[in-house]
Order: C-alpha cells, then structure tokens, then sequence
C-alpha cells in the first residue's frame, strides 16, 4: 500500500511540474523529487590556490616588465588571473611604469596625433621600445630622459607645434631651447614670404644644393616622403642669393621700361608679334602682360586701342570702315560689325556649295547628276566537297557534309590527332 502511495505522489509530482512548478519549492514542501537534482545534490566548486605572497611579490616587480603571458607561465596560472590580481594588489602596468611614457601619453603632452609618437619611434626618430602586453596589440614606450632629449633636439621641432604642448614645464623647457639656439626653422611658404619670391625658388635652391632643408617625412602617421614638405633655417635663408627674375610680383619681375614700351607699342596698334620680336620676348608674356597692365589701370579702358591724340591707326574695321581693328581682328569688335562679317562669312560659304545663287533663271547651269559605277558581277562560289567522302557538298561555312557516318569519321580522326598533339606538348 505504501509503494501506491509513493507512486501517486510522484505521479502528482510530476505533473505540477508540467504544470510550470519550481522543483525546488516542491522539494521545500516534502515532495520527493525523481531526477531532479536539489541545493544538496550541487556540485561542489573546485577549490582555487590561494595567492601567496611571493607570487604577488613576483607580480609587483615583473608587471611593468613582462607579458602576461609569461607571468602566467612561471607562476601556473592563467593570464587573465594574473591581470585580475595585478588590479588588486595595484601592479605598475607597463603603459604606466614608473620612468617610462607610452606613445599615447607623449601626444596627450604634446598635442599630436596618437600615431604620431608610434611612428616616430619606428623610423628611428625617437628611441622606444614595444610594450610586452599580448600578441593581438602592439604598444611602445620610451624613457622619461630619452623622451627629453627629444624635445630639447632642434630637428624634433618640426614634428610638433610648441604653443600646443598642455604641459606648461615642457613648453618652458622648449622654448629656453630655442632661444639658446638663435634660429628657426620655416617652411618653404614661410621662407618665400620672408624674401618675397615664389616657393618654387627656394625649393629649386634646396634641391641644387646651395640651400640646406630638413624633410621630416609625413608628419601625421603615413610613412610616405613624397609629398613631405621640406623645412629651413632662417639663418640660411637671409643669406641665400636669389638669381635675377625669380621674385614674385611683376613689379620685380618687369622693368618700368618695358612697361612703358608695352604701353606705347598697344596704343599704336602694334602686333603682339611684333612686340615679342622687338622684346625678344614670346607672344604669350606679351599678351599676360597687357592683361595685368589693364587689371592695374595703367593702361586706360574707356581709350580705344589705336586711338592717340586723334590719330586713326592704319588697321581700319572691313565692315564699317570708320572704327579701329581690335588686336588680331578685322572688325571694330562691335555687335553689328560682328554679325555682319559672319552674315558675309556664311553667304561665301554657301555660294560655295551652290553655284546657281544668285544668278537668273536662263543662265543657271543644271546640277549634274551622279551617275552610280555599275556594280561588279558577282561570280558564283565554288561548290566545297566533303574532305571525306569526296562525294556530298559541304556545309556553307565547312569543310564536311552533315552525313553521319562522315561525322563519326571526322571526329575519330581529329580526336585522335588532338590526343597526339597533346601527349607530344607532355613529352616536351
């Protein structure tokens, strides 16, 4: 009776569990529970080693110096252990080791980009080395003292700007540098500005020689010296010779002779070519010239070309016949004049291609008609024989007829001069 008894409760048992009622509230109530595993039946945690004291004293002096990795290799443990524990016990990490700067923190001081420092140690700009952290990241870090040094060399200046270094004992340090220096460096804008001539001149001085330039590379985090600009002492620059008619600006590059010759050559209508003969000159310069003289004001506007002191120049416009040509033209430049010549332009033209304008209906000549050249006979194809069979035509674009034992014929016998070829190409 008792064995009934126990099989109905576990037949309710169940069934309240069907119906979504937690097992262990039922095992609370005296339920017994068949398969089901209570608190009691848990499985027990394995048990972790403590950390003792050498090991977390290993940890304090090796942090800074070694991966995780390798901690956890000489202690047995894992390297998510050894960076948890490294957190408790307030282990230096490498980023943060005492006498040492990471690349991000130098361009937090410095105002840069956080790629710039990286860059900067991997050319061999700033000494460095990599942080041991895993093998998925790779940082650097350099000393305090290198990092020093650094900033107080004068050819690290054009990596950074000075006003934006957030540190105010850096910047001092920089600046006590330079001025112990007595120089500056500049850019090739910079120093053109300086001597009032084209970048393009102190750039050609770099590169023949007579003028000492630093190119940093790309100062953001490209390895690239294409297009690197190229710095200068401004020493060197104030004492550099600059050849005669590379300075910016006409009033340096054009002497007031040849603008006033320029000027007198436009008003008596002389020709841009015959100025740049007489100059030595090219056509164009003439012409770019006259431009800029115009833009200026020295030459005036309302002032018709070829009109001085009421004299007509020898260039009269063939339409109107009472006002000067413009340069190069055969009108006065005005809209009726210019309608004109193409109204006449157009009309030559067409009396070209029409022979009959213009002329009385007896006189006119009848066009002459276009014979067609006959056309030649066409002669009648060959008949092509089958290769084969020698006896059925061939098919219009073939060398075989549509038979099926010609068929079968043509392809045993070229699939096996294909096979022959191709085994002699492997025997090569």
């Amino acid at each position: 009776m008792a064995d009934v008894e126990q099989l109905i409760d576990a037949f309710i048992t169940q069934a309240q569990i069907a119906n979504g009622a937690p097992a262990v509230w039922m095992e609370a109530q005296g339920r017994t529970m068949r398969g089901v595993a209570g608190p009691s039946a848990a499985r027990e945690k394995p048990q972790i080693a403590r950390w003792t004291k050498p090991e977390e004293a290993f940890i304090l002096q090796n942090r800074s110096s070694l991966s995780l990795e390798e901690i956890g290799a000489r202690l047995g443990r894992s390297a998510n252990a050894i960076k948890v524990h490294g957190y408790r016990i307030q282990a230096a990490t490498p980023r943060h080791a005492p006498g040492y700067v990471s690349g991000n923190q130098i361009a937090k001081l410095l105002g840069v980009d956080s790629h710039c420092p990286p860059a900067w140690m991997e050319r061999g700009l700033l000494e460095g080395e990599v942080i041991p952290y895993n093998q998925s990241r790779v940082w650097r870090r350099t000393t305090w003292a290198t990092f020093l040094l650094f900033l107080i060399r004068p050819s690290s200046w054009v990596y950074f700007k000075v006003e934006r270094i957030r540190n105010d004992q850096l910047r001092r340090l920089v600046e006590l540098a330079q001025q112990k220096w007595g120089d500056q460096w500049l850019s090739t804008r910079q120093a053109a500005d300086l001597r009032g001539c084209d970048p393009d001149a102190i750039q050609g001085a770099i590169l023949r020689g007579r003028l000492h330039g630093y190119q940093p590379g790309s100062l953001d985090r490209k390895r690239t010296w294409r297009w690197a600009h190229w710095f200068v002492k401004r020493s060197e620059v104030e004492r550099l010779t600059l050849p005669w008619g590379c300075k910016d600006g006409h009033s340096i590059r054009w002497s007031p002779r040849a603008d006033a010759f320029i000027m007198r050559a436009y008003r008596e209508n002389i020709a841009y070519e015959d100025m740049a003969r007489m100059m030595k000159w090219t056509v164009k310069r003439i012409a770019y010239r006259v431009t800029l003289l115009l833009r200026q004001g020295l030459i005036d506007k309302k002032k018709t070309r070829g009109q001085v002191s009421g004299r007509i120049s020898e260039r009269i416009c063939s339409v109107c016949g009472n006002k000067p040509t413009t340069v190069r033209g055969q009108t006065c430049g005005s809209t009726e004049c210019l309608h004109e010549l193409h109204r006449q332009a157009s009309k030559l033209q067409y009396q070209k291609t029409h022979p009959n304008y213009g002329m009385p209906s007896g006189i006119r000549k009848p066009y002459a008609k276009r014979v067609k050249p006959p056309r030649p006979e066409k002669l009648p194809k060959p008949i092509k024989m089958c290769e084969i069979c020698g006896i059925r035509t061939a098919k219009p674009k073939g060398k075989f007829c549509s038979a099926p034992e010609c068929k079968a014929e043509r392809i045993r016998r070229y699939g096996r001069a294909a096979y022959q070829r191709k085994k002699i190409r492997e025997e090569v």
